[in-house]
């Protein structure tokens, strides 16, 4: 209702202000990371249901962990992003809701290791996302996580990497759907569940292929997982690439990322076009 907005817009602008008057000063980066100021403040403020003291305290650890783990920028996040290991549906669920798809395996280990630029990657990628769909900072986010040929073992960076997610990051989480588990997910999710919030742990479902498709619209949901939703990694990127002025990719860097030939990331026709033209 109007006396909710007008509301809504006082707070919204005191959040601005604070961000002036205080973060500024304390980070050389937030001038630009931050802008536009209404947005960020809208994006936090409604991700804490419109809290103010929760909504700063998060704003005040994001910026936290984005000066520790350094640059969140296309060049950063690249290789992480060509592995195909995680992505955003460009358009939302018929709830509003960001829809995320995770596949652990197709990570090298190396890039596992670097917890850092894991961070860096989420948080780039859900930036975009909410940036693009404002609506979902206050509709908020499903994740579906595809457990194939996940390894029994222990992420040492887990619970860094849970309390960046849940405490820094203005997110939602409406849900998390797990396929494919192992014989052992119990086993693995035990572990996990030491890092999350009770109500991380309480959203969190196993469910079958089918189960998932009566959740997510088809048409959203990867080709691997039964839908006909097909991510292209190599496009992705290169958008990205363009958009923030750097030269597009010519070459598969697939081999070199240590990615296994079923998850090489594909080339549209146009960029095998384009490279033809330039070798003649």
């Amino acid at each position: 209702n109007m006396e909710e907005e007008h509301d809504h817009a006082i707070q919204i602008q005191q959040f601005v202000d604070r961000i002036e008057n205080e973060v500024l000063s304390m980070y050389d980066w937030a001038g630009t990371k931050l802008a536009p100021f209404e947005d960020t403040a809208f994006k936090f403020l409604s991700a804490r249901k419109w809290q103010d003291d929760v909504a700063w305290d998060t704003l005040l650890r994001y910026c936290e962990v984005v000066e520790e783990i350094g640059p969140i920028d296309i060049m950063r996040i690249k290789d992480i992003a060509l592995t195909g290991t995680s992505f955003i549906v460009p358009e939302p669920d018929n709830q509003g809701r960001l829809v995320q798809f995770v596949f652990p395996r197709y990570q090298p280990k190396k890039m596992k290791d670097d917890i850092d630029s894991r961070l860096a990657f989420i948080f780039y990628a859900l930036d975009l996302a909410y940036q693009n769909h404002p609506e979902a900072c206050e509709n908020g986010a499903i994740t579906v996580l595809d457990f194939t040929g996940v390894p029994l073992e222990r992420d040492k960076n887990a619970k860094k990497f849970f309390d960046c997610i849940q405490d820094a990051y203005p997110s939602k989480m409406k849900g998390t759907y797990i396929v494919n588990p192992p014989i052992y997910f119990k086993i693995l999710f035990k572990f996990v569940s030491l890092f999350l919030k009770k109500k991380t742990r309480e959203r969190t479902q196993v469910l079958s292929l089918e189960e998932l498709q009566e959740r997510i619209p088809e048409h959203m949901i990867p080709v691997e997982l039964g839908g006909s939703f097909e991510y292209n990694a190599y496009d992705w990127v290169n958008e990205r690439l363009l958009a923030e002025g750097h030269p597009q990719l010519e070459d598969d860097l697939s081999e070199e990322l240590g990615m296994s030939s079923e998850k090489k990331p594909k080339k549209s026709k146009k960029d095998k076009k384009k490279k033809k033209s330039k070798k003649k």
